[in-house]
């Protein structure tokens, strides 16, 4: 097993959503949204069977991302992992009680704590939760980031882009179908809004200015299964790639809410890619 960072994406949408984290020896998972036995049948499908999970990060309170908690603490409980619960103090106040775990430390943003041997910060989103996070996973030279759910991408988010090598960023919709489509008014206007979803546009043009040579795996996040087309959020991510030069360099996923993705994990040569066979 090679020393480095590793990353899979277990959901990603407004049905649940869930991020496992790894090296050689810490496991951390970012949101909680899957269901217990939804997350262990995908770690098991990679090939982790009961797998190790040492902390566990919420990025806000909304039921796709919080709603485990409570059950996976539980079942790890029942397997020897006393495990660990992150999240905002706003977060823990405003999250369903029915979710929350017992053994839970707060975050903030700037924070960062020591698990095993890696590294989490929290960062502040803009989101219409109750003080949102994204998070990053350092190891090494290397960080792993989750940042999605977020109206505006602000000049923290840009600067913490800048220094991933994994990154799962959202594309959450794309305007035209979104204004065009059956959603309610009042719900458009919330997704629309500065603490709601980034569009395709606010996506592409937040890459544009963040990415640097060090981001190796680009993974397109929390896709709206009504509001978007994987085919059109892969496209403007695509192009801002290759104005870059990066198109080479960086392998490109679009996640989904329906299984697990691909395993992404540090190369030492920049310019090697996944195999296609995992695309």
């Amino acid at each position: 097993m090679l020393d480095q960072i590793s990353m899979v994406v277990l959901g990603s949408g407004s049905k649940g959503n869930a991020y496992y984290v790894w090296n050689n020896d810490t496991a951390v998972l970012i949101d909680c949204g899957l269901s217990t036995k939804q997350i262990f049948s995908r770690l098991e499908l990679l090939g982790f069977i009961q797998p190790k999970i040492d902390a566990v990060f919420v990025t806000h309170e909304h039921t796709d991302h919080v709603s485990g908690c409570a059950i996976l603490e539980r079942r790890l409980n029942a397997l020897g992992q006393n495990t660990q619960f992150y999240m905002s103090r706003g977060t823990y106040c405003s999250a369903p009680e029915r979710c929350l775990p017992n053994n839970f430390t707060f975050m903030c943003d700037g924070q960062q704590v020591k698990i095993g041997t890696m590294v989490v910060e929290g960062f502040e989103v803009p989101h219409d939760g109750t003080e949102c996070l994204g998070y990053r996973v350092g190891y090494k030279e290397h960080w792993a980031g989750v940042i999605t759910d977020l109206g505006v991408v602000t000049d923290e988010v840009l600067n913490k882009m800048r220094t991933l090598s994994i990154m799962a960023f959202e594309f959450n919709h794309d305007e035209h179908m979104l204004i065009n489509g059956s959603y309610p008014f009042s719900v458009k206007e919330r997704i629309l809004d500065w603490s709601g979803h980034l569009s395709n546009r606010q996506a592409a043009e937040a890459l544009e200015h963040a990415v640097s040579p060090r981001l190796q795996h680009l993974i397109l996040a929390h896709i709206s299964e009504q509001n978007n087309c994987p085919e059109l959020a892969e496209n403007m991510a695509r192009r801002v790639l290759d104005r870059a030069g990066h198109s080479d360099l960086v392998s490109l996923h679009v996640a989904n809410q329906s299984g697990p993705s691909p395993i992404f994990s540090i190369h030492k040569d920049p310019i090697a890619k996944i195999p296609m066979a995992m695309l």
